[in-house]
């Protein structure tokens, strides 16, 4: 087993539309990952050129793949340092951008309660009244890291992690990356 990171330059169609491998560059130069089937539709839905790359492959196509997040941060529940950051950022540039919950659909995640937090948030986009401010958005993702703290989501735009999250602290969370927004909305 191989391990390959990089950068995605863009991605390889087949005749049918199908995405069926990745253009990476990495330190060694450019490199063509084949993608099968399983990987496929999720790499075509998650993935931006751009973003930075850990594929393991088996020599011949990607067996797993999970994108870096750039200076990704890690939240504890307990702090108010996020509410005290979102309070400094812009009001206006805040709206415009929908809030997005990325969620770990690994296996820990989903042991831990994942399965039950997915359904909790995705109850609350197709509500509309998860964020007064702003458009809220759930995402599959796959590892996080910090398994054994599942479940892991990570919040974007401000692109934040948390950890052992559970359906009742959803309402403090999403409320905590609204602080600062102006409620009149």
């Amino acid at each position: 087993m191989a391990v390959v990171q990089g950068k995605y330059l863009k991605a390889i169609i087949s005749d049918k539309g199908n995405l069926k491998a990745l253009k990476l560059k990495t330190k060694a130069g450019k490199v063509t990952v084949q993608l099968p089937k399983a990987l496929q539709a999720i790499a075509q839905t998650e993935l931006t050129p751009g973003t930075t790359l850990r594929v393991w492959t088996d020599g011949k196509q990607a067996i797993q793949l999970i994108p870096l997040a750039p200076k990704s941060k890690i939240a504890d529940m307990d702090s108010n340092a996020m509410a005290k950051k979102s309070a400094k950022k812009s009001k206006k540039s805040k709206k415009s951008k929908p809030l997005t919950v990325q969620l770990c659909q690994k296996k820990n995640c989903c042991k831990r309660g994942g399965d039950r937090l997915w359904e909790a948030f995705e109850t609350r986009a197709k509500q509309g009244k998860a964020t007064q401010q702003r458009t809220l958005k759930v995402q599959a993702v796959g590892c996080l890291g910090g398994c054994k703290k599942g479940p892991n989501l990570r919040v974007l735009p401000d692109n934040v992690k948390h950890y052992h999250v559970q359906p009742d602290e959803i309402d403090k969370l999403l409320a905590r990356h609204n602080a600062g927004l102006d409620s009149s909305r």
